[in-house]
């Protein structure tokens, strides 16, 4: 019993707004890193797990859509490819449903 105890003392116990707050943290870093193919895969990769661990990542489309309208007015350009891809990752999700979206359950 004690070795079972210690096998199923470590799981997943994190709060959502730990892995959200992780995650937006995650989706900066990429968002920051140079336009391209391995950042676009980094933010379809982030959202699908995003949206895995929380319901929360409905907020990251409207993220990364605020972050290219600030680097289009800074004239570096516009990428509607990874306001599509976020919202892509964020739909993939099997766990996307009407009650996994329920703000009073993200907490």
């Amino acid at each position: 019993m004690a070795l079972g105890f210690v096998a199923t003392r470590f799981s997943w116990t994190e709060r959502p707004q730990t892995t959200a707050a992780v995650s937006f943290v995650a989706a900066l870093a990429i968002l920051d890193m140079g336009r391209g193919w391995m950042r676009n895969a980094a933010l379809l990769g982030l959202s699908i797990l995003w949206a895995n661990l929380n319901g929360s990542v409905i907020v990251l489309p409207v993220f990364v859509l605020a972050w290219e309208c600030g680097a289009w007015l800074e004239g570096r350009g516009f990428s509607w490819g990874a306001v599509a891809l976020s919202l892509a990752g964020t739909f993939i999700s099997p766990q996307l449903g009407s009650q996994y979206l329920d703000a009073a359950k993200w907490y």
